[in-house]
This record gives C-alpha cells, sequence and structure tokens, in this order.
C-alpha cells in the first residue's frame, strides 16, 4: 500500500514539475515576443525621428517644416497603431496559451490516482456516518 501510495505522489510530482516546465515555456515565449515588440517600437520610432530630421535639414521655408512635422506625428501615429495591433494580438495568444495550459493540468489532476483514492475515501466515510437522527 505504501509503495503504491508514494508512486502515486511520485507521479504527482513529475507531473507538477512537467507543468511548471510548459509554464517557463509559455513565458518565456511571451517574454521573447514583448521584447521584439519593444525593439521593433524602438526601431519604427527612431527610424521616423532621424527621418524627420533628415527632412528639416531640407526644409527653407515654415510651410516645409510645417510639412515635416506633419509627417513625423503621422509616423508616430503609424507605430502607435501597430504597436496596439500588435499588443493585443500577444494579449489574445498569451490568454489563449494560459487557458489552454490551465485546463490541461485541471484534467491531469483530477485524472491522478491519488486525488481520486481521496474523494473515494471520502466518499466512504460519508456514507458510513449517514445522516443520523436525533430522538429527544
Amino acid at each position: 500500500m505504501e509503495n503504491t501510495f508514494t508512486n502515486k505522489w511520485s507521479s504527482l510530482a513529475e507531473d507538477a514539475l512537467k507543468a511548471s516546465k510548459e509554464l517557463e515555456d509559455i513565458n518565456t515565449k511571451i517574454l521573447d515576443k514583448v521584447t521584439e515588440n519593444q525593439i521593433n517600437l524602438s526601431n519604427a520610432f527612431l527610424e521616423a525621428n532621424t527621418n524627420y530630421f533628415e527632412n528639416l535639414s531640407e526644409s527653407k521655408k515654415y510651410p516645409d517644416l510645417v510639412t515635416h512635422h506633419k509627417e513625423l506625428l503621422n509616423n508616430y501615429s503609424k507605430v502607435f497603431s501597430n504597436a496596439t495591433t500588435n499588443a493585443g494580438e500577444l494579449v489574445t495568444i498569451v490568454k489563449a496559451e494560459y487557458e489552454e495550459w490551465i485546463k490541461r493540468g485541471i484534467e491531469k489532476s483530477t485524472s491522478n490516482e491519488l486525488f481520486s483514492t481521496f474523494v473515494d475515501a471520502k466518499e466512504v466515510i460519508s456514507k458510513r456516518s449517514g445522516t443520523k437522527k436525533h430522538s429527544k
């Protein structure tokens, strides 16, 4: 009996370790995507500013300056729009991956024999106890 119980606990511990490694992989992948998005965002802002300053040196009159400034703001708008879209997509992906990980974890833990043993024992105890009527 003890050997079986120990094996069940060992199996539970192995499942927990696998689940934590899966979570680590999910988190690493997410962090990589966030980092990639941040690098792309920084590069896009740097590119927009570089274009602005290159065009600024060519500006001879005030209307040219306003036009270049407007282009800079439009570029910023595009960059923010893309960053927002990427963040929204990432949130959707992250949500789906966490939900799937949690679902697998719940299925594994509820199918584990160790937990079913405890549930069975609880049911046996409650059946033995039954509902007792007290008479006065």
